[in-house]
């Protein structure tokens, strides 16, 4: 399982599970905090008290998930991410090109309490190569997911993360990407041929 390791202790797996009843792929998201899921069980749906939350996204030959974060890695812009059928797991991603005029502005206009400049000339300057990495995600997760019936509701988790970050979890589900499709290749062509009789 892929593993976009926010910190020590949050992190966010997505897995290829299986096939649905099309030839198409299943996703599991899992949210956790210390190897456990961020979400309490009692406000979760009977199929989804484990944590682990099931989408498909129409396809078998990419990952829409894999091109939304290279997208983000390559652009440094904001985007977002939905599949298509429910149940939808929503993600936006707010990146440099969002945020970069707020924070530039934030640091250069910082004054101590007598008025001075707090930062010297060039602080700025010195700190975009890292402040341009930075990227916000939030996931948000269906009402469908939840007791909650309720469309107009979802659960969102927010997580502070960067690109290098994103690098090294995109490059391990491009890898358990070509795996499962290798392996489930026949069963996708069964299941489609199927469908299409």
């Amino acid at each position: 399982m892929a593993t976009l390791k926010i910190n020590e202790l949050e992190e966010v797996v997505i897995n290829y599970h299986d096939l649905d009843g099309c030839g198409d792929i299943l996703y599991g998201f899992q949210f956790l905090f210390g190897k456990k899921s961020v979400l309490n069980p009692e406000i979760l749906s009977e199929r989804n008290k484990d944590g682990v939350f099931f989408i498909s996204n129409c396809d078998f030959e990419k990952c829409g998930v894999i091109s939304f974060f290279e997208q983000i890695i390559a652009t440094k812009n904001s985007l977002n991410y939905e599949n298509i059928e429910q149940p939808v797991i929503h993600i936006r991603c707010r990146a440099w090109n969002e945020f970069k005029d707020y924070r530039i502005a934030k640091w250069t206009n910082a004054k101590h309490a007598d008025g001075t400049k707090k930062y010297g000339e060039g602080f700025v300057e010195s700190m975009l190569a890292y402040w341009e990495k930075d990227v916000e995600l939030i996931f948000s997760i269906d009402s469908i997911f939840t007791l909650s019936r309720d469309g107009y509701s979802n659960i969102s988790l927010h997580y502070d993360t960067n690109t290098d970050v994103l690098r090294r979890f995109i490059d391990d589900l491009k890898s358990e990407f070509q795996e499962f499709k290798r392996k489930n290749l026949e069963k996708h062509n069964h299941l489609s041929q199927a469908l299409s009789q």
